[in-house]
């Protein structure tokens, strides 16, 4: 299995608020148990798991602040 190096869980909103939050500690339960994918000198990424509702436009901006951190500290030569 392939770990993603940000995980975002939609339809956080409505009936769904409380499956998602299940769904996330059970994603970062099983994240803590890998090593991290990205193991530099400088650099231990652990993908952060993140909640969203598109419809509520709930948490967009922080998911895009995590992908452009993540983005930054991969640098341009470690992004494929």
């Amino acid at each position: 299995m392939e770990i993603a190096d940000l995980v975002v869980i939609n339809k956080y909103d409505s009936e769904y608020r409380k499956a998602c939050e299940r769904l996330k500690r059970t994603i970062e339960s099983s994240i803590s148990l890998t090593m991290p994918k990205h193991m530099h000198e400088d650099i231990d990424w652990i993908a952060p798991v993140e909640l969203a509702s598109a419809k509520d436009n709930f948490n967009i901006e922080s998911i895009w602040k995590q992908a452009m951190e993540f983005k930054k500290c991969m640098g341009p030569e470690r992004i494929a």
